[in-house]
């Protein structure tokens, strides 16, 4: 009963099926491996417990050749039932790393497995699908097996899913590329900007029919401190042909990762539209406007039938340099 209710949860991922294991684990190298988070108690019923991935690992590495690189911000665990051999890079569900941290995983993962030809390396986040393979797409390209984003991606997404679709959140590709960008100097760290517009056309759905009032956002770093909202009292949104244009004033600067998050009410329950992360070192030096394609919004990418979002649905952003 319990392999049948794993399957099921693992939905679309590859399982390591092999010698009576069956764990949502698979091999994107021969040395690197993602799989979905080891869980214990209720949750152990249907994702990975514990024991199993620890018997499977010691079995065939060995407890001194493999590292496990914890991603689930959301959950943690003992990492001395895996001998200690783990390391946190914490992140949340559906969002993603700063570079910052994309760098230091990297560079952790290639000295562990420089160390010794049989080390391993083992990626996990929730399920073992979007946040690891950011990760592991990443590393493939930092160590030189993977040549561009785009090979990183399908070489993940080919052994990790029976569809091919290991990363497909927007932001989360978006960083990928920003970190191959960033190994060939291709990027300005640290540029400072300032936010002026946010232009949405056609204007959502959600916010139709209104006047505005329930048009709801938030422009926050990092750290999740909040830069601007929809209440800072300079805010101005405005209206004309099916567009949405909001002016920022009173901003200020932004530097590095910053998300932007739109919301709405529904049953007197604020819920999430759409957001998306940016890395200002990546915006243009000239600073013409960002302009983001429905498939390049988080959410927004997924309404294939159109509800909320047009099929030609854009997000423009107008930045420029801080006094």
């Amino acid at each position: 009963m319990l392999n049948p209710l794993k399957r099921l949860v693992s939905e679309n991922r590859q399982r390591y099926v092999h010698d009576n294991v069956d764990l949502d684990l698979s091999y994107i190298t021969d040395r690197i491996i993602a799989m979905g988070f080891p869980s214990e108690g209720i949750e152990g019923l249907y994702r990975n417990h514990w024991t199993d991935v620890k018997s499977f690992l010691e079995k065939r590495h060995g407890l001194a050749h493999y590292k496990i690189f914890n991603l689930r911000a959301e959950k943690s665990y003992d990492k001395g039932r895996f001998g200690g051999n783990v390391s946190d890079y914490l992140f949340r569900d559906h969002q993603v790393p700063p570079l910052s941290m994309i760098e230091r995983f990297c560079q952790d993962a290639s000295n562990w497995l420089e160390q010794d030809d049989a080390n391993v390396v083992v990626v996990h986040c929730k399920a073992g699908k979007g946040r690891t393979g950011v990760m592991i797409a990443s590393l493939l390209l930092y160590m030189g097996v993977a040549t561009d984003s785009q090979q990183a991606i399908t070489m993940y997404g080919s052994n990790r899913t029976k569809n091919g679709k290991g990363v497909t959140i927007p932001s989360q590709i978006r960083y990928i590329d920003y970190y191959r960008r960033s190994m060939n100097d291709h990027a300005t760290a640290n540029q400072s900007l300032v936010l002026k517009t946010l232009t949405l056309h056609p204007e959502p759905t959600k916010y139709q029919g209104n006047g505005g009032r329930w048009v709801m956002f938030h422009i926050v770093d990092y750290q999740n401190k909040l830069l601007y909202s929809q209440d800072h009292p300079g805010c101005l949104m405005t209206r004309s042909a099916q567009t949405l244009t909001i002016e920022t004033n009173g901003i200020d600067a932004i530097s590095g990762d910053f998300k932007v998050q739109f919301s709405y009410y529904q049953l007197w329950k604020k819920r999430p539209l759409l957001h998306f992360w940016l890395n200002t070192a990546f915006m243009d030096h000239q600073h013409r406007p960002i302009k983001l394609t429905k498939p390049e919004i988080d959410q927004a990418f997924s309404d294939r039938a159109c509800k909320d979002f047009d099929v030609d649905f854009t997000i423009e952003l107008g930045f420029e340099e801080p006094l």
